[in-house]
């Protein structure tokens, strides 16, 4: 006699889990990153490498130190309008800084976020001018995680919820 078991119509239509929504932020080929009262909460390690670092030298330092002098009042505006206001900003450029205060071009979208009960902004970011096989990757991805009906969320090896 077969074993039947009964499939949910998600798993019948491969809809992603909580892992593979983990995994798909911290393989993305483009910065995420999430702050919160203007900490870095959150960096996945594309972000990482783009600011010459690895996602441990990042998290719970200010956003401001990673945003170059000329960009910190845009920043810090946009920033205030996520948490107050809402609503998505597409494709702005930015200059960040990376580990070592060099200057780091980058395209910026940002959204608002509540991340461990507290108001915050992601932002997913890049040098400008990705090539076209990253730029349909990210639309892909960007595709998979806004048709998901699952809360996404990481945790470290603790536990402790970091996304």
């Amino acid at each position: 006699m077969a074993d039947v078991v009964k499939n949910t119509s998600a798993d019948r239509a491969g809809a992603p889990t909580a892992e593979d929504r983990g995994e798909l932020l911290e393989s993305l080929p483009v910065g995420a990153g999430v702050q919160c009262d203007g900490q870095i909460v959150y960096l996945n390690p594309a972000g990482a490498r783009i600011l010459g670092g690895s996602p441990s030298e990042f998290i719970g330092r200010p956003i401001m130190d990673f945003v170059h002098p000329d960009c910190r009042a845009a920043i810090a505006e946009r920033v205030r309008s996520l948490v107050l206001d809402g609503g998505v900003t597409f494709e702005r450029r930015y200059v960040f800084l990376d580990l070592q205060g060099r200057a780091v071009p980058v395209v910026v979208t940002s959204a608002p976020i509540q991340f461990g009960g507290r108001a915050g902004s992601q932002i997913v970011f890049s040098p400008p001018g990705l090539d076209s096989a990253e730029q349909a990757e990210l639309t892909r991805l960007r595709k998979a995680v806004d048709s998901s009906c699952e809360i996404v969320f990481m945790t470290d090896a603790d536990g402790v919820f970091t996304f």
